[in-house]
């Protein structure tokens, strides 16, 4: 199984989950990512990016990825953002530890 199988299965648990990834969508609006982000993307928080130096360098390079996934149903729903792919993805991996440390705690 890939990495990204299983970075898949820990995010995705419910039979109706789902998992998107893209790359650039402010490209669409004919815009830059700074523009996207304050004119287009008022619901992304600065606590959505992977952290503040990826938020300023996804406006500096210009290249913004999210994931967006359902873990258990198509009701709730995360996302977070980055500048580059592996920082998402490392985003990703982290969000997962939080999550266990959160239901470990949960269960003392």
């Amino acid at each position: 199984m890939s990495n990204l199988d299983q970075l898949r299965e820990k995010l995705c648990k419910g039979e109706y989950s789902s998992l998107s990834i893209t790359w650039n969508e402010h490209a669409c609006n004919y815009c830059t990512v700074e523009k996207w982000l304050t004119e287009y993307g008022t619901d992304i928080k600065d606590d959505d990016f992977v952290s503040l130096e990826e938020k300023q360098k996804a406006i500096e390079t210009n290249s913004l990825w999210c994931a967006h996934w359902y873990p258990d149903t198509p009701v709730g729903f995360y996302h977070i953002y980055a500048s580059t792919f592996e920082a998402l993805l490392s985003g990703l991996e982290s969000h997962i530890s939080d999550e266990i440390m959160t239901r470990e705690q949960g269960e003392r």
